[in-house]
């Protein structure tokens, strides 16, 4: 699902001050950002939506399109509707429905709940103890860095536990469950259907815990169990997670990666595929240095840390995204979606390529663009300068009264 491709000048900017909002002559609204308390925001049915909360605990609704919807900080309640949408919660406790299409819904920082519904769904845990419903479709979910609770339902479902102690029931269809990675799955219960079961071998970090699983029935209705350690291999790609120490160096492969960082300064380099990339993958605690972050070839993306971040976007079309303070964000080639957030000063090159730059945090800094018919937005912020940029569309704000 690419996060590239360019969006109408049709916006609306709500103050801080509003507490709800019905957007007016919504078949014209496409772009829209929220202020620093609790809005309400509904996108047109019948076009392509990008909904910014900015701060609060907003509720943000999708359309029947593809939706690029975004909650930022504060326990937002998002709710894609039809078409495939993006979600990302940001911080907070959220609850993410893509509801029809084939959805990615990323978590962020917080305890997050995660619902699909029909249509072949990616899901992304964050650093915090989430819980993810895959509902009807064959979906990829990932457990995170705590301990989550993952129901695969209907569909032949590809579970990930990835770090945590997690409770995995895998539903109904053929499903295949990985906990072999180094640490132990509290419980699996594959359910339904003809499925299998990936285990740590007993030589290797949990194998010893996950044997014992299965002998006491912690794991269990799996019809085929296989014992195998974790793979590097490149045609499969890697999932590698930084422990919380500081000066994490993680590499991926050729394939599409998952490269999750912790407190830092990490660097990451995604190599080729289709990655996926985070600064720092914890809820909170301190974050230490200048995370470094290489894309590399393939359409991957991008999450900066809660510190300061340097982001090279390399080969393909790129969703490249800053961390709330300060950013240095380079999209190198390619036809690249970068996005600023927080209040922190942020330093971006577009590079070559026709790219989308969004900029609605109130955060200052430059804007370059590059070669390229390249499109900016901005929102909030009243120090930004832009270089080489084509089209440059400021939001205007919507009179709305108070409830």
């Amino acid at each position: 699902m690419p996060l590239s491709s360019h969006l109408t000048r049709n916006r609306l900017l709500l103050p801080a001050v509003i507490v709800a909002l019905a957007v007016p002559s919504a078949a014209q609204a496409r772009e829209v950002i929220g202020g620093a308390g609790p809005d309400r925001i509904t996108g047109s049915a019948n076009q392509s939506n990008m909904l910014n909360g900015d701060g609060g605990g907003d509720t943000l609704t999708g359309g029947n399109l593809a939706d690029r919807l975004f909650g930022d900080s504060g326990g937002d309640a998002i709710s894609g509707r039809g078409g495939d949408d993006v979600v990302d919660g940001g911080t907070g406790d959220d609850r993410l429905d893509g509801g029809a299409g084939n959805d990615q819904m990323i978590g962020g920082f917080g305890r997050d709940t995660m619902v699909g519904a029909d249509g072949n769904d990616l899901m992304e845990a964050g650093g915090a103890g989430d819980r993810i419903d895959g509902g009807a479709g064959d979906d990829v979910l990932h457990g995170g860095g705590a301990e989550d609770v993952i129901h695969g339902r209907d569909g032949n479902d590809e579970i990930h536990s990835d770090s945590g102690p997690d409770h995995i029931f895998g539903g109904n269809g053929d499903d295949v469950v990985y906990v072999n990675n180094g640490s132990a799955a509290k419980e699996v219960d594959c359910e339904a259907g003809n499925d299998t079961l990936y285990i740590n071998p007993r030589s290797m970090p949990g194998g010893g815990k996950d044997w014992g699983s299965l002998k006491y029935d912690r794991f269990r209705n799996c019809e085929t169990v296989i014992e195998r350690a974790p793979t590097i291999d490149p045609a499969m790609g890697i999932k590698k997670m930084a422990f919380a120490r500081a000066g994490e160096v993680l590499r991926g492969t050729d394939r599409h990666d998952t490269l999750l960082g912790a407190s830092g300064p990490d660097t990451l380099h995604g190599d080729g595929g289709n990655d996926i990339l985070w600064g720092n993958r914890l809820p909170d605690g301190p974050s230490y240095g200048t995370d470094a972050i290489y894309s590399g070839e393939g359409d991957d993306q991008v999450f900066g840390g809660r510190g300061a971040n340097k982001i090279w976007g390399g080969g393909g079309n790129d969703f490249l995204q800053g961390g709330p303070n300060s950013n240095k964000i380079l999209g190198e080639a390619g036809n690249d979606t970068i996005r600023t957030r927080g209040d922190g000063s942020n330093a971006v090159f577009a590079g070559t390529g026709d790219d989308l730059v969004v900029a609605y945090a109130k955060g200052s800094g430059t804007i370059d663009c590059g070669p390229g018919r390249d499109a900016v937005r901005i929102g909030f912020n009243r120090e930004l300068r832009t270089r080489d940029c084509e089209s440059v569309v400021k939001a205007y704000v919507v009179n709305s009264k108070r409830r």
